[in-house]
């Protein structure tokens, strides 16, 4: 390799050197030792990249198990964590989703700028969530919803902030077609749309609209105390690491985000009437259940659940029990 001759290079002495020369060269040899670690760490991250980038053009041509087959290539493949000396690199997860390969996208917001190590490992999270995120768009492809649900959780693990992937968990779980299911899934879109609303600024966070509340409560309440404004200055400092805050986006993410709402928006609509259905199977299976229950109880006194009529007072909304004996 390349690296490997430079060291060599610098190993030769090309003029003659005393024993304390040579002592000085050996911090080179070390930098150049960690600069071959940091560079098989990237060329690893440009395999795993190939191998998603292959896997994206077969979801594109129809080919599922094939892409799943190369996206699991490429998360073997991802660094988990790198060294402190890595380059800062930001992630471009959009443009790697299977769904959205023809876009481009400026650099991710969800990664924060911070020191190079921490914002190298943080990359490579961030793509592994891609990966996983991208397989599960494959097991949707392919009727296996219980496999893109466990793909997205493990997604969201490594990338609280990935909404991509809390989207696709929720369309698995409305595919599963179960009350719970999809009720979960109520709750997952319903919390794409508020957070990706508080990215773009089309709402406050909740956290926010509480705080200023509670600053105008004890404004009201004792304008001239020092107690509340102490109060307000320790709620300000408060950290708040992991709350959804508005971001600096462009016309292209803000787009993206627009696309987002709309489908989560889109299923809350075709999943009402649905959940509704399902809530009085639930309530109608639950009820045959009690009753076979109580069957069960009255029989050995040879009563059962008919003797008892259950009545709903209109005007109260509700319910009297009846005896009846012959019914």
């Amino acid at each position: 390799m390349a690296i490997i001759e430079e060291i060599i290079e610098d190993e030769v002495p090309q003029t003659e050197t005393t024993h304390q020369d040579a002592k000085v060269e050996e911090p080179n040899i070390a930098a150049s030792m960690e600069k071959l670690e940091l560079t098989e760490d990237e060329e690893l991250f440009e395999e795993a990249s190939r191998y998603k980038a292959t896997g994206n053009q077969q979801f594109g041509q129809g080919n599922y198990a094939e892409a799943l087959r190369y996206y699991q290539l490429a998360l073997t493949t991802c660094p988990a964590s790198t060294s402190p000396t890595s380059d800062k690199d930001e992630n471009d997860d959009e443009a790697s989703d299977p769904e959205n390969v023809a876009g481009s996208k400026p650099e991710d917001p969800r990664i924060p700028t911070t020191d190079s190590a921490t914002t190298t490992d943080t990359k490579y999270k961030a793509e592994r969530a891609v990966y996983h995120s991208n397989m599960a768009a494959c097991h949707i492809k392919l009727n296996e919803y219980k496999e893109a649900i466990d793909s997205c959780v493990t997604a969201l693990e490594l990338d609280p902030t990935f909404m991509r992937a809390l989207q696709r968990k929720a369309q698995a779980e409305e595919m599963q077609g179960t009350f719970a299911s999809m009720n979960q899934a109520k709750e997952d879109h319903e919390r794409v749309i508020e957070t990706l609303s508080i990215e773009m600024g089309l709402i406050e966070p909740k956290e926010a609209t509480e705080d200023k509340d509670q600053e105008k409560e004890v404004d009201a309440s004792s304008p001239s105390e020092a107690g509340p404004s102490f109060t307000k200055t320790k709620r300000s400092e408060e950290p708040r690491s992991m709350a959804v805050k508005r971001l600096d986006m462009d016309e292209a993410a803000k787009k993206k985000h627009r696309i987002m709402i709309h489908t989560s928006e889109q299923a809350l609509k075709r999943m009402e009437p649905v959940l509704k259905q399902l809530l009085e199977k639930e309530k109608e299976e639950m009820m045959a259940k009690l009753k076979s229950m109580g069957n069960t109880i009255l029989g050995k006194f040879g009563l059962s659940t008919n003797n008892f009529q259950m009545k709903q007072d209109p005007a109260t909304g509700g319910y009297s029990f009846n005896f009846v004996n012959n019914p």
